[in-house]
């Protein structure tokens, strides 16, 4: 695949694989069997940005966390995308299912405009 042959050319500057972006990206590797030289892990997705930009290695990050995309080449990864599901959970039997409703309902409208 191309995405994983541009991400071998390179050392890995990998987002935390403890964290839930870190997971989705672990687990897309894996499942494609790629094989990575890491050479190193942050917590910082502005951090990971500026390593890759100063032509210290190569990494995969959301494409919404990119602030700067100056010196960056910037290519999907994987086919489909990967993607991460989030939930909205409330208290059980919360106090105000009306605000929870609401929210729930403009969080989807956001996601699917």
């Amino acid at each position: 695949d191309g995405d994983i042959a541009l991400l071998s050319q390179l050392p890995f500057v990998r987002f935390n694989h403890l964290t839930g972006v870190g997971r989705v990206i672990e687990q897309s590797l894996k499942n494609r069997g790629a094989n990575l030289r890491e050479a190193m892990e942050l917590d910082s997705l502005e951090a990971i940005q500026r390593m890759v930009a100063k032509g210290l290695g190569a990494a995969i990050v959301p494409e919404n966390s990119l602030e700067d995309r100056t010196n960056l080449l910037v290519r999907p990864f994987g086919k489909p995308s990967a993607t991460r599901t989030v939930s909205l959970v409330e208290k059980h039997r919360g106090q105000r299912p009306d605000l929870t409703g609401l929210l729930a309902t403009t969080l989807n409208d956001v996601l699917h405009s």
